[in-house]
């Protein structure tokens, strides 16, 4: 099965959190992309800049697209979207790892699975960690989801569906939609997965933790404030238009999202973590 994984690298991302990364989804995987797609999100570290001329030579499934400018995450993508020649696409972010089964899970499910004609979006499981200190990692809180398609489309009037870092896509099906919305604000994967099941795709999740997810000190402050509220509001407001959600369900996204948004750092982290719980919980997981 080919697939592409599809990457983003530009000036503040850490030239050590991106090395892990790229070789987590390269040369420690079980089976390995067909090729890889490095996009370049404008000027970047001379250090990084090396580093993506040294693996681009020595490796010739990767290769970089160098944008002059950022233009933004959904932008960075789309302009990789154009160049990718395989059936599937593999996200993958600057600072995640994922763990070396993911590709042979998500590949043995895409190709065995009764529905595998029809599934567009594949996601997985993901874990929080931190690094402590090089090469020691601490693991957090798991963060599940639900797994067929009729629970995710119901899911998704509520929450994301999949976790965007562990997605695999179809690279047909994005490209009939348009690609990443470019005017979502910080929800273009959410406002993907809307455009995409409103077109009839058929999403699924495995269960299984394939991925480990980056969390610093700042994760929780990003997760609010008024910038993040006005994105929010946006958000919900285009789900109503687009017959998404219904108007009672606009109404509760509003104030149960848009509170969460609000609430001071000390009280959401933990109201974070108790919410991860209680889901994976109704989930039948831990």
């Amino acid at each position: 099965m080919n697939f592409t994984v599809l990457m983003c690298v530009y000036a503040e991302d850490s030239l050590e959190f991106f090395k892990r990364a790229l070789e987590s989804c390269t040369a420690d995987q079980t089976v390995k992309p067909t090729e890889v797609l490095i996009i370049r999100n404008g000027k970047v570290s001379d250090e990084i800049e090396q580093y993506l001329d040294n693996v681009q030579s020595h490796d010739s499934t990767i290769h970089v697209i160098r944008l002059a400018h950022n233009v933004g995450l959904a932008a960075a993508l789309n302009r990789g979207l154009k160049h990718v020649t395989t059936d599937w696409i593999a996200r993958m972010d600057a600072d995640d790892i994922s763990l070396p089964n993911r590709f042979e899970l998500q590949t043995s499910f895409l190709r065995n699975h009764p529905d595998s004609a029809d599934i567009t979006v594949l996601g997985t499981s993901l874990q929080e960690f931190t690094e402590t200190s090089p090469d020691k990692l601490e693991w957090h809180e798991k963060r599940m989801l639900p797994t067929s398609h009729d629970e995710l489309a119901k899911y998704a009037r509520f929450q994301s569906p999949v976790h965007h870092p562990t997605v695999m896509i179809r690279t047909s099906a994005l490209r009939e939609v348009g690609g990443y919305p470019q005017d979502a604000g910080r929800f273009e994967d959410y406002l993907l997965w809307e455009r995409l099941l409103l077109h009839g795709a058929f999403f699924a999740n495995l269960s299984e933790v394939l991925l480990g997810y980056r969390v610093d000190s700042g994760a929780y402050t990003r997760r609010g404030g008024w910038a993040m509220l006005r994105d929010e509001v946006k958000l919900q407001k285009t789900f109503y238009k687009d017959g998404f959600t219904t108007l009672p369900l606009f109404i509760r996204n509003i104030l149960v999202r848009g509170v969460y948004r609000l609430i001071p750092t000390g009280i959401k982290k933990p109201l974070y973590r108790l919410r991860t719980a209680v889901k994976n919980t109704s989930l039948g997981r831990s």
